[in-house]
Protein backbone atom coordinates (compact mmCIF):
# COMPACT_ATOMS: atom_id res chain seq x y z
CA UNK A 1 0.00 0.00 0.00
CA UNK A 2 3.02 2.35 0.49
CA UNK A 3 3.14 5.13 -2.08
CA UNK A 4 -1.00 4.54 -3.46
CA UNK A 5 -2.81 8.14 -3.01
CA UNK A 6 -5.97 8.71 -0.58
CA UNK A 7 -8.11 8.34 -3.58
CA UNK A 8 -7.13 4.76 -4.55
CA UNK A 9 -7.10 3.67 -1.19
CA UNK A 10 -10.60 4.94 -0.77
CA UNK A 11 -11.29 3.04 -3.52
CA UNK A 12 -9.91 -0.06 -2.51
CA UNK A 13 -11.61 0.10 1.39
CA UNK A 14 -14.96 0.84 -0.61
CA UNK A 15 -14.56 -2.61 -2.78
CA UNK A 16 -13.55 -4.07 0.64
CA UNK A 17 -16.99 -3.60 2.00
CA UNK A 18 -19.21 -4.47 -1.29
CA UNK A 19 -17.37 -7.38 -3.20
CA UNK A 20 -15.28 -10.00 -1.84
CA UNK A 21 -12.17 -10.11 -0.60
CA UNK A 22 -9.85 -11.67 2.04
CA UNK A 23 -10.26 -10.90 5.31
CA UNK A 24 -7.50 -12.11 8.12
CA UNK A 25 -6.79 -11.36 11.33
CA UNK A 26 -3.28 -12.57 13.18
CA UNK A 27 -1.95 -12.95 16.37
CA UNK A 28 1.22 -13.40 18.20
CA UNK A 29 1.81 -12.93 21.84
CA UNK A 30 0.91 -8.80 22.35
CA UNK A 31 0.92 -8.40 18.37
CA UNK A 32 -2.65 -8.04 16.25
CA UNK A 33 -3.54 -7.54 12.71
CA UNK A 34 -6.52 -7.49 11.04
CA UNK A 35 -7.27 -6.26 7.38
CA UNK A 36 -7.98 -7.37 3.91
CA UNK A 37 -6.50 -8.43 0.83
CA UNK A 38 -7.81 -7.79 -2.44
CA UNK A 39 -7.76 -7.70 -6.09
CA UNK A 40 -7.63 -4.88 -8.25
CA UNK A 41 -7.11 -6.62 -11.17
CA UNK A 42 -3.40 -6.06 -11.83
CA UNK A 43 -1.87 -6.83 -8.21
CA UNK A 44 -3.09 -8.06 -4.62
CA UNK A 45 -4.05 -4.33 -2.04
CA UNK A 46 -4.19 -4.80 1.12
CA UNK A 47 -5.72 -2.72 3.54
CA UNK A 48 -4.16 -3.63 7.26
CA UNK A 49 -4.43 -2.13 11.19
CA UNK A 50 -2.04 -3.50 13.55
CA UNK A 51 -1.84 -2.59 17.39
CA UNK A 52 1.57 -0.87 16.62
CA UNK A 53 1.92 2.90 16.35
CA UNK A 54 1.34 4.38 13.09
CA UNK A 55 -0.16 0.87 11.92
CA UNK A 56 3.45 -0.24 11.73
CA UNK A 57 3.93 -4.02 10.46
CA UNK A 58 5.69 -6.66 12.25
CA UNK A 59 8.15 -8.67 10.25
CA UNK A 60 7.49 -12.17 9.88
CA UNK A 61 9.92 -15.23 9.51
CA UNK A 62 11.46 -15.40 6.19
CA UNK A 63 8.94 -18.26 4.97
CA UNK A 64 8.86 -19.83 2.00
CA UNK A 65 6.57 -22.78 0.39
CA UNK A 66 7.78 -25.95 -2.47
CA UNK A 67 5.90 -28.54 -3.70
CA UNK A 68 6.95 -31.34 -6.36
CA UNK A 69 7.18 -28.96 -9.01
CA UNK A 70 8.36 -26.09 -7.84
CA UNK A 71 11.19 -28.48 -6.06
CA UNK A 72 12.65 -30.06 -9.86
CA UNK A 73 13.33 -26.69 -11.08
CA UNK A 74 16.62 -26.71 -12.08
CA UNK A 75 17.01 -22.56 -12.26
CA UNK A 76 16.60 -22.83 -8.27
CA UNK A 77 19.16 -25.32 -7.64
CA UNK A 78 21.72 -22.98 -9.90
CA UNK A 79 21.00 -20.08 -8.57
CA UNK A 80 21.08 -21.54 -5.06
CA UNK A 81 24.95 -23.36 -6.02
CA UNK A 82 26.17 -20.23 -7.31
CA UNK A 83 25.42 -17.91 -3.80
CA UNK A 84 27.42 -20.82 -1.74
CA UNK A 85 30.46 -20.95 -4.28
CA UNK A 86 30.55 -17.34 -4.02
CA UNK A 87 30.16 -17.19 -0.26
CA UNK A 88 32.41 -20.21 0.21
CA UNK A 89 29.90 -22.01 1.49
CA UNK A 90 29.14 -25.05 -1.15
CA UNK A 91 31.24 -27.74 0.47
CA UNK A 92 27.81 -27.69 3.23
CA UNK A 93 26.09 -28.87 -0.11
CA UNK A 94 28.56 -31.62 -1.43
CA UNK A 95 28.47 -33.19 1.92
CA UNK A 96 24.92 -33.59 1.48
CA UNK A 97 25.53 -35.41 -2.04
CA UNK A 98 27.98 -37.49 -0.46
CA UNK A 99 25.25 -38.76 2.44
CA UNK A 100 23.19 -40.19 -0.70
CA UNK A 101 26.30 -41.44 -2.21
CA UNK A 102 30.08 -41.65 -0.92
CA UNK A 103 31.77 -41.60 -4.83
CA UNK A 104 30.43 -37.89 -5.20
CA UNK A 105 33.46 -35.50 -5.10
CA UNK A 106 32.14 -32.29 -6.00
CA UNK A 107 29.13 -30.26 -7.90
CA UNK A 108 30.05 -28.29 -10.65
CA UNK A 109 28.71 -25.29 -12.53
CA UNK A 110 29.95 -25.13 -16.45
CA UNK A 111 28.22 -23.62 -19.71
CA UNK A 112 28.06 -25.13 -23.09
CA UNK A 113 27.03 -22.78 -25.44
CA UNK A 114 25.50 -20.07 -23.32
CA UNK A 115 23.46 -22.57 -20.92
CA UNK A 116 24.83 -23.14 -17.86
CA UNK A 117 24.38 -27.09 -16.58
CA UNK A 118 24.99 -28.46 -13.41
CA UNK A 119 27.59 -31.51 -13.12
CA UNK A 120 28.66 -34.39 -10.67
CA UNK A 121 31.76 -34.91 -10.08
CA UNK A 122 32.20 -39.03 -9.22
CA UNK A 123 34.77 -41.21 -9.31
CA UNK A 124 37.06 -38.69 -11.54
CA UNK A 125 33.73 -38.58 -14.48
CA UNK A 126 31.41 -35.55 -14.82
CA UNK A 127 28.01 -36.46 -14.41
CA UNK A 128 25.32 -33.99 -16.05
CA UNK A 129 22.75 -33.78 -12.55
CA UNK A 130 19.65 -34.47 -14.11
CA UNK A 131 21.10 -37.75 -15.46
CA UNK A 132 20.69 -38.43 -10.80
CA UNK A 133 17.26 -37.94 -11.42
CA UNK A 134 14.19 -36.09 -9.91
CA UNK A 135 14.66 -37.33 -6.87
CA UNK A 136 18.22 -35.71 -5.93
CA UNK A 137 17.25 -32.58 -7.69
CA UNK A 138 14.08 -32.19 -5.06
CA UNK A 139 16.78 -32.60 -2.42
CA UNK A 140 19.31 -29.86 -3.22
CA UNK A 141 15.87 -27.42 -3.84
CA UNK A 142 15.05 -28.21 -0.26
CA UNK A 143 18.38 -28.21 1.14
CA UNK A 144 19.27 -24.99 -0.84
CA UNK A 145 15.90 -23.36 0.68
CA UNK A 146 16.60 -24.39 4.39
CA UNK A 147 19.90 -22.88 4.17
CA UNK A 148 18.54 -19.52 2.60
CA UNK A 149 15.45 -19.46 5.41
CA UNK A 150 17.99 -19.12 8.56
CA UNK A 151 15.59 -18.46 11.92
CA UNK A 152 12.86 -18.87 9.14
CA UNK A 153 10.51 -21.19 8.31
CA UNK A 154 9.79 -23.83 5.11
CA UNK A 155 6.75 -25.21 3.84
CA UNK A 156 6.98 -28.29 2.40
CA UNK A 157 4.06 -29.98 0.47
CA UNK A 158 3.91 -34.15 -0.38
CA UNK A 159 6.93 -34.12 0.63
CA UNK A 160 7.41 -37.89 -0.23
CA UNK A 161 6.98 -36.78 -3.58
CA UNK A 162 9.94 -37.76 -5.92
CA UNK A 163 11.67 -39.72 -4.03
CA UNK A 164 11.93 -43.70 -3.64
CA UNK A 165 11.28 -45.24 0.05
CA UNK A 166 14.64 -46.13 -0.10
CA UNK A 167 15.46 -42.59 0.62
CA UNK A 168 13.56 -41.59 3.17
CA UNK A 169 15.71 -42.12 6.61
CA UNK A 170 18.33 -40.66 4.52
CA UNK A 171 16.69 -37.28 3.97
CA UNK A 172 14.97 -37.19 7.18
CA UNK A 173 18.29 -37.08 8.75
CA UNK A 174 19.45 -34.83 5.67
CA UNK A 175 16.74 -32.42 7.07
CA UNK A 176 17.18 -32.53 10.43
CA UNK A 177 20.81 -31.78 10.11
CA UNK A 178 20.80 -28.43 7.73
CA UNK A 179 17.48 -27.46 9.39
CA UNK A 180 19.24 -27.26 12.76
CA UNK A 181 22.55 -25.59 11.57
CA UNK A 182 19.91 -23.13 10.03
CA UNK A 183 17.44 -22.68 12.58
CA UNK A 184 15.00 -23.31 10.12
CA UNK A 185 11.74 -24.80 11.48
CA UNK A 186 10.62 -27.39 8.56
CA UNK A 187 6.46 -27.86 8.27
CA UNK A 188 5.81 -30.93 5.81
CA UNK A 189 2.76 -32.38 5.02
CA UNK A 190 2.95 -35.99 3.42
CA UNK A 191 0.34 -39.04 3.02
CA UNK A 192 3.15 -42.12 2.94
CA UNK A 193 2.78 -44.37 6.32
CA UNK A 194 6.57 -45.36 5.23
CA UNK A 195 7.38 -41.42 5.36
CA UNK A 196 6.13 -40.66 8.65
CA UNK A 197 8.04 -43.93 10.30
CA UNK A 198 11.36 -43.26 8.82
CA UNK A 199 11.11 -39.43 10.14
CA UNK A 200 10.25 -41.39 13.81
CA UNK A 201 13.10 -43.78 12.92
CA UNK A 202 15.69 -41.00 11.98
CA UNK A 203 15.10 -37.81 14.13
CA UNK A 204 15.98 -38.98 18.02
CA UNK A 205 15.65 -35.26 19.40
CA UNK A 206 12.17 -35.49 20.75
CA UNK A 207 12.38 -31.83 21.42
CA UNK A 208 12.91 -31.09 17.93
CA UNK A 209 9.58 -33.09 16.01
CA UNK A 210 6.15 -33.19 16.52
CA UNK A 211 3.22 -34.79 14.66
CA UNK A 212 -0.28 -33.53 13.68
CA UNK A 213 -3.18 -35.45 12.11
CA UNK A 214 -6.26 -34.13 10.72
CA UNK A 215 -9.21 -36.01 11.76
CA UNK A 216 -12.88 -35.68 11.67
CA UNK A 217 -14.94 -35.82 14.71
CA UNK A 218 -19.17 -34.86 15.14
CA UNK A 219 -18.57 -33.89 11.15
CA UNK A 220 -15.92 -31.24 12.17
CA UNK A 221 -12.00 -31.45 11.21
CA UNK A 222 -9.71 -31.52 14.33
CA UNK A 223 -6.12 -31.21 14.63
CA UNK A 224 -4.38 -33.71 16.71
CA UNK A 225 -0.96 -33.64 17.96
CA UNK A 226 1.73 -36.46 18.38
CA UNK A 227 4.58 -36.23 20.07
CA UNK A 228 7.46 -37.79 19.35
CA UNK A 229 7.00 -40.62 21.95
CA UNK A 230 3.32 -41.01 21.73
CA UNK A 231 3.89 -41.28 17.67
CA UNK A 232 5.87 -44.11 18.35
CA UNK A 233 3.15 -45.84 20.88
CA UNK A 234 0.97 -45.20 17.73
CA UNK A 235 3.58 -46.88 15.02
CA UNK A 236 4.22 -49.81 17.31
CA UNK A 237 0.23 -50.54 17.91
CA UNK A 238 -0.08 -50.23 14.24
CA UNK A 239 -2.10 -47.68 14.51
CA UNK A 240 -3.62 -45.54 11.36
CA UNK A 241 -1.56 -42.44 11.54
CA UNK A 242 -2.17 -40.80 8.48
Amino acid sequence: MNGLSEEILAQFRTVTKTSYSLFFTFDEEEYHEEGHFSLNGVSVLRDIKTSLPGNEIKLMKSTQFTNAALARNADNVLTGIAKLELSGTKESIVQVLKELDPTIEDILTLSMQGVAQLYIRSNGRLIPLQYAGDGVMKLLNICLAIMERKNGLLLIDEIETGFHYSMYSKLWKIINHISKEANCQIIATTHSYELITAAFDSINDPECFAYYRMGHVNDKINIHRFSHSMLGDALKAEMEVR
